[in-house]
């Protein structure tokens, strides 16, 4: 977000502020190449659909994960895995480009995302922001509200439905940063709370009560001292993050350095170490550890009751994958399929969007949805190209596609249901936007902020790392007779000359964006001054007024201007003259644009790197 502040030197101020704008590979160039293919993902996807346990680690901040614990749980172990920073990092560095606060923690978010790619786990986070270094936890609670971001732990906690809860720090000033011991001060009360249906009642409309069966620390050590304190501490379990995966073609630490690498915004380029990695854990609440963090938690089907014959399946297809042919197990995973939707359990729910997973791969099927530009106007509509190719040859048949998320539209059925072999089947939908449909923005910055935390009304929103996706495409495939349901994010892809094919998030964004190209202007003297606001069309024929919004005293000339753009992309400089009063003064103008009968107080801002997803942020004028 950038900020244009006007101001005087002597005895006038004027300020005002108007937002503009793996083969078997672990590695991401880009970020729309996927980290695990081939035989490495059909074996890993078998073989996780037969584990049914989870575990979520807690800290404050990106880049405080443990990557190698990660790894070795959602990798080794193959246990659903999660991590919970309790801020997006807004009040860190930024060693790649200019953006601070809101934008940073944008570009943390999706840095942890690309992260948790690599290293196979899921990421959360909860209403507060990084406000800086923070001396004591005392400190973040007051600014935080401590009821309010444990109400968003307790809540992570709830749905994700952990067995094993990770603390990454202490709690104590050991920790160092306060924000770093709030983290584990919430995590223990949340601990207990997320159990006790009298703590955040208004939740259990969508969860209900959930006890982790034990609550562990990672121990970790920022000095000698601290080491020696550790060693010396009783009834410690350890488990080796540096084991090698022949699947996989590297070691949990390896990926780690992979992971850990990509909080480049930090600088946290992290070597991919080879050999042992001993990690400790101390039981802090719930049933002790003694050699496992899983010890006494049936992480198999046989915890699901009546999932007997789910088990039997699924054990069945992941010892008898050919990953040369591994389509000859999908009649096994199909028969899984209404298997599980019968169960009306909690892990049964998970593990269906993994099955459907599987069945993909194994089958050889590609789905896609692309749309002829990754951004339209309110009232304006995308023009979505949904394709199915069957590579295997298994006698697919696409039944039908619908959109689904800010529009819909459908079902739309092919020319032809039955797919030849290794021949895309498509369909072309076009999904009409609403008329008052908001421009995109990450949903934590859609309202101000109450303090040092994010405004989130809907409650269901609290807690994921990003946005839904803008639209999706719904698939109706039938297999061997068999109709499943896969969902595919509709996305824009594009050629670039030297980066090759790439893939861009869709948006919708206001017909212009405004821009004052001034951050600070002095007014020494009540003399006027010419303020120029950039204009620039997002589409083609855009025609209307701009104006300058001042707080009483200030003046400014003329009230507003005429602007007609013709060509997407074209910018005008519109000039006002701006007159601030005798004496002291400060205030703030706000910059806004009238289009066919829409009001624009927001420019752009476009936040690019290779290691992430393009991201377009529409800020409110302040």
């Amino acid at each position: 977000m950038r900020r244009c502040q006007f101001q005087c030197i002597s005895s006038t101020i004027f300020r005002a502020v108007v937002l503009l704008v793996m083969g078997v590979t672990l590695r991401a160039p880009v970020w729309a190449q996927r980290e695990l293919s081939g035989a490495a993902e059909v074996k890993l996807t078998l073989d996780r659909l037969n584990v049914t346990g989870s575990v979520l680690m807690i800290a404050a901040h990106p880049d405080d994960e443990n990557t190698a614990v990660l790894a070795y749980f959602a990798r080794g172990r193959k246990v659903r895995t999660g991590y919970l920073s309790l801020t997006r990092g807004e009040g860190g560095q930024n060693l790649i480009g200019s953006q601070q606060g809101d934008e940073l923690g944008v570009i943390r978010t999706q840095e942890l995302l690309a992260a948790r790619r690599i290293d196979g786990a899921e990421q959360f986070f909860t209403r507060a922001i990084d406000f800086g270094f923070t001396k004591t936890p005392a400190e973040a609670f007051e600014k935080w509200g401590r009821e309010k971001i444990l109400s968003d732990v307790v809540w992570v906690v709830r749905r994700f439905r952990p067995d094993v809860i990770i603390l990454r720090f202490s709690g104590t000033p050991r920790d160092g940063h306060g924000q770093h011991q709030a983290s584990a001060i919430l995590g223990k009360e949340a601990f207990t709370a997320a159990a006790d249906r009298n703590r955040f009642p208004e939740q259990l409309q969508w969860v209900q009560p959930w006890q982790a069966k034990r609550l562990l620390w990672n121990v970790f050590s920022f000095n000698r001292d601290q080491e020696k304190e550790a060693e010396a501490m009783k009834d410690r379990i350890e488990i080796d993050a540096g084991d090698y995966d022949p699947v996989l073609g590297h070691s949990y630490g390896e990926i780690a350095g992979m992971s850990r690498s990509l909080h480049k915004s930090q600088g946290m380029g992290a070597p991919e170490r080879k050999g042992s990695q001993a990690n400790f854990f101390v039981t802090i609440a719930g049933d002790p550890a003694k050699k496992d963090p899983f010890d006494g938690i049936d992480l198999t089907w046989d915890s699901v009751p009546g999932a007997s014959e789910v088990s039997r399946l699924l054990a069945e297809a992941s010892h008898t994958v050919d990953v040369s042919h591994p389509e000859k197990v999908v009649p096994l995973l199909l028969k899984v399929e209404p298997l599980l939707a019968a169960l009306h359990h909690p892990v049964a729910e998970r593990k269906h969007h993994d099955l459907l997973d599987a069945i993909r791969i194994c089958s050889g099927l590609s789905l896609e949805a692309t749309a002829d530009r990754y951004a339209a106007l309110p009232g304006g509509s995308f023009k979505l190209t949904a394709s199915a190719l069957d590579r295997e040859g298994r006698a697919i048949e696409l039944e039908s596609v619908s959109v689904n998320g800010i529009a819909k539209s459908g079902p739309v059925q092919p020319k032809a249901s039955a797919m030849p072999k290794n021949k895309p089947d498509t369909v072309t939908i076009t999904a009409n936007i609403a008329a008052d449909q908001p421009y995109s923005q990450p949903y934590w910055l859609r309202y101000p902020k109450q303090g040092a935390t994010y405004t989130v009304p809907n409650q269901l929103e609290i807690g994921l790392a990003e946005n839904p996706p803008l639209l999706e495409a719904d698939f109706r495939i039938l297999m061997n007779g068999q109709a499943v349901e896969m969902k595919q994010t509709a996305i824009y892809r594009y050629i670039d000359r030297v980066q090759g094919e790439l893939t861009r998030p869709l948006v919708v964004e206001p017909p212009v964006a405004i821009e004052m190209p001034e951050q600070a202007l002095v007014f020494p003297n009540p003399a006027a001054k010419v303020i120029e606001i950039q204009v620039r069309a997002n589409a083609a024929k855009q025609a209307g007024s701009v104006r300058l919004e001042a707080p009483e005293g200030w003046a400014v000339k003329p009230s507003s201007q005429e602007f007609n753009l013709t060509d997407v992309g074209q910018q005008v400089l519109v000039p006002f003259q701006v007159t601030p009063p005798s004496g002291d003064a400060r205030g703030a103008v706000h910059a806004a644009a009238t289009v066919g009968g829409q009001t624009v107080t927001v420019g752009t801002e476009v936040i690019s790197f290779m290691h992430i997803p393009t991201q377009t942020l529409f800020p409110a004028a302040e």
